[in-house]
């Protein structure tokens, strides 16, 4: 009895000395990992900040292949999450929610898992020369959970080879994709455009306060023509700059046309290549794109070959936000 007695003792001291001991221990843990992927920031940022991709790099993934994974109805940015449920105890069930995303510098998620407490992780983009360095923090606050603050001492060894594991895939798909060049911070690709029929107005020598004016008086009378003669449109409207005051608007059409409007006429465009910059933003804001482009050309060993033209794939009265309006500037060149 007394072997008894001593051993149920040692194990009641132990047991205090366990939460004594746990509760000095530190409540808020941190882990951090970093690596550097050759490719532009983006590039990182758009493959993490996009939860349908989310099983293409996660370490927890191989698991358990059969666990069950649903996306909420908004996939990127702040709100977007993803749910699983998972037989195996080592996944189990929960959620990953991204609360805060700052385009290609910050995104911050909330890790919920059944019978844990939430935790918080962070991937930070840094720019460094032709490279990104991307740190991946966790931070998890333990309160007076003893179990947890023990938990914790090992964090680092538990967790840190996982994302260390994740960092690599997510290095690996980065540097399988291309650099994404850019003109003014905007994407910029080389295309080949196929030839195309439209009708147009010209606008000569028009006052810079007038340009929006004329733009949307010529829009409004070409669409106008094309529904009351029952003309198919076979694409976005466009302009094409001669120079800052003298332009075409058009509007692409299927087949030749001849107009009753003499105030109408119809045009084709050749087929070209040429570097298109898909812009977003207000029209009066394109300038430093226009100002880039030259030397952009010259660099790639390139001339222009015809004027630049405007895209406008947004409709302004649709969508209030002029962060959200998208223009291909197309610029030809041989």
């Amino acid at each position: 009895m007394k072997i008894l007695k001593l051993i149920g003792a040692s194990i009641l001291i132990l047991g205090l000395l366990v939460i004594i001991i746990g509760l000095f221990l530190p409540s808020k843990v941190h882990l951090e990992r970093s690596i550097m992927v050759n490719n532009t920031p983006d590039v990182p940022y758009d493959l993490i900040n996009d939860l349908t991709n989310f099983n293409d790099w996660s370490p927890w993934y191989e698991i358990d292949t059969n666990a069950t994974y649903t996306n909420s109805e908004l996939k990127t940015g702040a709100g977007a999450c993803i749910i699983w449920n998972s037989n195996n105890t080592e996944l189990g069930n929960g959620k990953l929610t991204i609360t805060e995303s700052k385009p290609n510098e910050l995104i911050v998620t909330k890790l919920e898992v059944e019978g844990w407490d939430p935790s918080s992780a962070s991937y930070f983009f840094t720019k460094e020369n032709k490279t990104t360095k991307i740190i991946w923090t966790m931070d998890s606050d333990m309160g007076y959970n003893i179990i947890g603050r023990w938990f914790g001492l090992f964090m680092d060894d538990l967790i840190g080879k996982d994302y260390e594991k994740g960092l690599a895939s997510i290095k690996k798909i980065c540097e399988e994709k291309p650099v994404q060049e850019k003109i003014a911070g905007y994407d910029v690709n080389f295309l080949t455009i196929p030839s195309q029929n439209y009708i147009y107005t010209t606008n000569s020598e028009v006052k810079a306060n007038e340009i929006g004016l004329k733009i949307g008086a010529s829009l409004m009378k070409l669409d106008a023509y094309t529904k009351n003669n029952q003309i198919l449109v076979s694409g976005p409207p466009f302009t094409i700059w001669y120079s800052p005051t003298n332009f075409i608007t058009g509007m692409p059409v299927s087949g030749e046309i001849s107009p009753k409007d003499k105030n109408i006429k119809f045009g084709q465009l050749k087929d070209c290549n040429a570097y298109v910059v898909s812009y977003y933003g207000s029209y009066s804001n394109t300038q430093p794109v226009y100002e880039n482009m030259s030397t952009f050309i010259l660099e790639k060993g390139k001339h222009p070959a015809g004027p630049p033209r405007e895209l406008y794939l947004s409709d302004p009265i649709l969508e209030k936000d002029t962060t959200k309006w998208l223009t291909e500037i197309v610029f030809p060149v041989h």
